[in-house]
């Protein structure tokens, strides 16, 4: 790729459509376009990549999107979302560093805008099976007596805007957008070929206002904790 491919969309869609619904003596008629359009470049800047300006990472890949919906019979059915994704491929002694931002509007609903940020890191470990484990896989089997643990890190960030109703009446309805963040760690142990093991923890904080509670903020904590065993034979 070039870097006149983050200027340039590798795609794009054009769309028009129409939905008549006839139900219980009512007739409807949405008509609404809609525009998609994409931008990619990969292995750009790394240490491997067409211009090399860094050295810490070896290979990139830069995705963005962006998408617009409009309501034909409504000036205000308006939505609008992006989303770039950047990922670095071995960067230090990580495998994969991703980032994302993602942001959506719409002109009507309880929520005007809502924005996306999270960062994902993945590394892997390689260990070595010893003493009868893998004279065990080595005598039964013609697979190597390998083992590799991967490990993902997740942080992701989350902002709500609230759209004042006209109809709350008195009541004072906040202008602090609602807020949430997540932390997730995975590991997987990986026996070669014969299966894996995987172990994942989460932790969430949620902050938004309710409009059902004369929009008083709510605060919604949460905790995760999985383990998964697969074989393969």
């Amino acid at each position: 790729s070039q870097a006149q491919d983050l200027l340039i969309p590798s795609f794009g869609e054009l769309g028009f459509t129409r939905r008549l619904t006839w139900k219980q003596g009512l007739e409807s008629d949405l008509r609404s376009a809609g525009i998609d359009l994409g931008w990619q470049a990969v292995n750009l800047s790394g240490s491997l990549g067409r211009y090399r300006r860094f050295s810490w990472y070896e290979s990139d890949e830069f995705y963005l999107e962006a998408s617009w919906d409009q309501n034909m019979a409504d000036a205000g059915g308006l939505r609008f979302e992006t989303r770039l994704y950047p990922v670095l491929f071995n960067p230090g002694r990580a495998e994969e560093l991703a980032l994302e931002l993602e942001y959506a509007y719409a002109a009507r609903g309880e929520s005007p805008w809502q924005l996306l940020l999270s960062a994902d890191l993945a590394w892997q470990t390689p260990l070595k099976a010893g003493g009868r484990i893998a004279t065990f896989l080595n005598e039964n089997s013609d697979l190597e007596a390998d083992f590799a643990l991967e490990n993902r890190e997740r942080l992701s960030m989350g902002y709500t805007g609230l759209r004042r109703d006209s109809k709350s009446g008195g009541l004072e309805i906040p202008t602090a957008p609602g807020f949430s963040i997540r932390l997730s760690h995975d590991s997987s142990l990986r026996f070669s070929e014969l299966g894996s093991f995987s172990l994942s923890a989460a932790l969430a904080y949620e902050n938004r206002a309710i409009r059902e509670i004369n929009y008083r903020f709510s605060h919604t904590i949460g905790i995760q904790i999985d383990a998964m065993l697969e074989l393969s034979y």
